[in-house]
């Protein structure tokens, strides 16, 4: 019998409200992959991005990111974390990186507030519907609130 604590199932953008040691379970979007450092960064703005078109209520004023410390996965290689692809990652909060994270995207230069991750575990959404999946999520949200 496992007597570990239940992760709580969060977007990347709430992780700024959990407090440190929190356990979470996040989906995000790979940006990108610093091979020296084993620091992954993911977000949801792809999703945001194509979101805020459908209306204002989409629209995400503090943007964050989640800088994952992938250190302790032993099994994920280097060549499968592709900026694009969205990722499960289960793990700790440590705290907030007190330095906004400048990133060029398309669009331009933005600017990120992060959240520092360790990861216990992280895996590949695989074929997954992702407008359908931030719904489930924000509905079940709205509910236990």
């Amino acid at each position: 019998m496992n007597s570990g604590v239940a992760s709580r199932l969060v977007r990347v953008r709430d992780l700024s409200a959990l407090p440190s040691d929190a356990k979470v379970r996040f989906l995000g979007c790979i940006i990108r992959y610093d091979v020296d450092t084993g620091i992954l960064l993911l977000d949801e703005a792809r999703y945001e991005e194509t979101a805020a078109a459908d209306g204002p209520e989409s629209s995400v004023t503090k943007q964050i990111i989640a800088g994952v410390n992938i250190e302790l996965v032993s099994d994920m290689k280097a060549e499968k974390l592709v900026p694009g692809t969205w990722l499960n990652v289960i793990g700790y909060v440590k705290g907030l990186k007190h330095k906004p994270v400048s990133i060029q995207t398309a669009a331009g230069e933005k600017v990120f507030h992060g959240i520092r991750i360790q990861a216990l575990a992280l895996w590949d959404t695989g074929p997954l519907d992702i407008d359908e999946y931030f719904r489930a999520l924000d509905a079940r949200k709205a509910c236990s609130i």
